[in-house]
């Protein structure tokens, strides 16, 4: 072999072994390395696809990393991460929105075979890492109160005997409910606001002959320490 053709092959080589090296260096970690090196040992309950999946912020200006998984209709999980791969919080649930100081408006899990399934919403603060749920809001309001008046004269009317049958809670607070569109924020009001209809007309475990839609305006989002839910008719 002609020397320069040597030292070509060589340049070549070594091009090919820098760019490697560089490629790899940028390829983000997996899910399981980034759990590991966070001392999360036990990963037997998350799916193959989360494990395997890449860790990395979607954009430069995201101060959070959010990575989630799907378990059943009724439930996720949602795990949220510092950009230098650091967990800050596990939320049980799936996300629902942003807020402008990048804290995270979700939904909670629900038992996927509850008779009744009530939504509840929460919001998760990565600066100070503190979980705070806001819906529905307590004590009960007049909107709410009524309904549940309602529904529970109708639970007094099927008598204890249908509910053994049924398996069910006789709670009449535990009322089916659901999101209605999504949830939307104003920061000129610095409020979030979203729809919810009270009661099921198709769940046959809980037929209630009534519903109820009502509108929910929560503030001030900043700080969210202090939000509040207010719900009424609409």
């Amino acid at each position: 072999m002609r020397p320069e053709t040597f030292v070509l092959l060589f340049i070549i080589v070594m091009i090919c072994v820098v760019t490697a090296l560089a490629q790899s260096a940028n390829v983000p970690p997996a899910m399981r390395e980034v759990l590991a090196a966070n001392g999360i040992t036990d990963i037997s309950q998350y799916p193959d696809y989360f494990l395997n999946a890449k860790v990395a912020p979607e954009t430069s200006s995201q101060r959070y990393i959010r990575s989630g998984y799907h378990i059943n209709p009724s439930a996720g999980g949602l795990f949220i991460f510092s950009r230098d791969l650091k967990l800050l919080g596990e939320l049980y649930g799936w996300e629902l929105l942003t807020l402008p100081d990048q804290s995270i408006v979700y939904r909670q899990n629900e038992i996927h075979f509850a008779p009744t399934h009530s939504v509840q919403i929460s919001v998760f603060n990565p600066v100070t890492r503190k979980d705070k749920q806001i819906y529905p809001p307590k004590p009960y309001q007049p909107v709410r109160k009524a309904f549940v008046e309602r529904v529970a004269k109708v639970y007094r009317e099927r008598g204890e005997a249908w509910f053994n049958q049924h398996n069910h809670h006789m709670d009449p607070e535990r009322f089916d409910s659901s999101l209605v569109g999504n949830v939307a924020v104003d920061p000129s009001r610095r409020s979030i606001s979203f729809t919810v209809r009270y009661g099921d007309p198709d769940n046959a475990n809980d037929p209630l002959p009534f519903t109820q839609r009502v509108v929910v305006t929560c503030a001030p989002i900043d700080p969210v320490e202090q939000l509040r839910c207010r719900e009424r008719a609409r």
